[in-house]
């Protein structure tokens, strides 16, 4: 299997309906629109899967080190509010983090606290950001691989749904 070739995906692929409970035979017409939907999403190659892995690996390292500026400088403040950024929420906390520095950005009267805090709020957005995007894209795209690849072994006794889930 080439797995730097790109994955394309054809005509929705309909599984033949089973019968239910009640003996009566029903559709599935969810997959149809999941096909279209893992259809819409463009296709990655292996360059482009490592450049959203390395992304998502920079926005982390930039996320710990705005982390540990936040804590340095602003420690008494956020433990005043009860809000201690840790190493294990780098990827959950930032745009909680974002949004603390802009409330106390709004609470401060020295301006250059205030720009600072601002500042901080921006890059930690921008960098929570970064991760979400690079994360999601890597995400949809493994799931339209799932389907190419559960399209591959259908009808071989399980069901292509079947093949579906447990791919994702």
């Amino acid at each position: 299997m080439n797995w730097s070739a790109p994955v394309i995906i054809g005509e929705p692929v309909e599984e033949p309906s089973r019968p239910t409970r009640g003996g009566r035979a029903g559709s599935s017409s969810t997959l149809p629109c999941y096909l279209r939907q893992m259809g819409a999403i463009p296709l990655i190659d292996h360059p482009r899967e490592v450049e959203l892995s390395q992304t998502m690996s920079d926005a982390r390292k930039e996320l710990r080190r705005l982390f540990a500026r936040a804590a340095d400088s602003f420690s008494d403040d956020l433990e005043r509010i009860g809000f201690v950024p840790d190493e294990t929420c780098i990827a959950s906390c930032g745009p909680r983090l974002a949004q603390v520095c802009q409330g106390l950005a709004a609470g401060e009267q020295r301006s250059r606290c205030r720009t600072r805090l601002l500042e901080l709020a921006r890059a930690v957005a921008e960098q929570s950001r970064r991760l979400d995007q690079a994360r999601d894209l890597l995400i949809r795209s493994n799931l339209r691989l799932v389907v190419h690849v559960a399209k591959r072994f259908a009808n071989r006794g399980v069901s292509f749904l079947d093949l579906i889930q447990e791919g994702n």
